[in-house]
């Protein structure tokens, strides 16, 4: 890959039930609200979601 290009990534999350979680097909845990962020805990780290006006078409190139 390149240097200064960008990925993107589709995905579906499942609920699993009492609170979990499928994000893909390998990734697994909870959502929980921290401050203004939305967090998904899985064993391997915690993922934090904020809002943003930032649109995919301004991530510019897109890697080969």
């Amino acid at each position: 890959m390149g240097q200064n290009c960008y990925e993107v990534e589709e995905s579906t999350i499942t609920d699993l039930g009492n609170g979990q979680f499928r994000i893909g097909n390998d990734r697994f845990g909870t959502f929980y609200f921290a401050g203004n962020s939305l967090a998904f805990e899985a064993p391997e780290a915690i993922y934090f979601l904020d809002t943003t006006t930032v649109l995919e078409s301004d991530f510019s190139p897109l890697c080969n």
